[in-house]
């Protein structure tokens, strides 16, 4: 399938209760599926989330890096807000 018909392809499936519950219980996070029969995996995420990274996945523009900033945010804040990362910004005081 090309990026084109891609972006053509609106498919709106509902989900089964499993995966409802998968999905609860993944609290914004993806969820992997896996098709039983092909054993290819497939990842289910919110589509606000999907929303955000439509437009890296598919733009044909000029790529502006600030669309990912706040992904990036979002996926490190638990890095950045670690104790430890205190000593990692001084990390050039205790190398003497």
């Amino acid at each position: 399938m090309s990026l084109r018909q891609c972006k053509e392809t609106n498919v709106n499936l509902e989900l089964t209760e499993e995966e409802r519950r998968e999905v609860r219980q993944g609290n914004r996070n993806p969820v992997r599926l896996t098709d039983p029969d092909t054993q290819r995996e497939y990842i289910l995420l919110p589509a606000e989330v999907y929303d955000r990274l439509k437009s890296l996945l598919y733009d044909d523009g000029d790529f502006d890096p600030a669309v990912g900033y706040a992904l990036t945010d979002e996926v490190m804040k638990e890095d950045w807000d670690d104790p430890k990362m205190a000593d990692y910004d001084r990390y050039e005081e205790h190398k003497r």
